[in-house]
């Protein structure tokens, strides 16, 4: 088994494969756990289930029309929501850029607009 793992993961070249190969490997094993302050409980969620999540992202971004290499300004709250965005933006070859609610306008604003760092 151990074999067969390597090699597969040997193809993988961007986390968007990552992420789909990690979904395809273990679809029942647990991927995501967080704690609902208001009902007091932890929920869990399948890497199956987290596959559904963004792959509902993924066509949102999609439908979009971003060229490759855009940059998606995400304002999330910290969350499953979030990771998702991520990994549907890195699966379309977009660059997720992370906001924070309480940053005033101007940063956000410098941060849309600063240019992305090329090699």
């Amino acid at each position: 088994m151990k074999t067969v793992i390597s090699a597969s993961l040997e193809r993988i070249t961007t986390l968007g494969d990552l992420f789909e190969w990690r979904v395809r490997s273990t679809p029942e094993n647990e991927a995501y756990r967080y704690f609902d302050s208001k009902t007091g409980h932890w929920h869990s969620h399948t890497w199956a289930q987290i596959g559904v999540r963004v792959k509902t992202w993924r066509s949102a971004l999609a439908a979009s029309g971003l060229a490759s290499g855009a940059r998606v300004a995400v304002l999330l709250p910290n969350g499953l929501d979030a990771v998702c965005i991520d990994q549907a933006s890195l699966a379309l070859g977009l660059i997720p850029v992370p906001m924070h609610a309480l940053d005033n306008p101007a940063s956000i604003a410098y941060i849309i607009k600063d240019p992305p760092v090329s090699d």
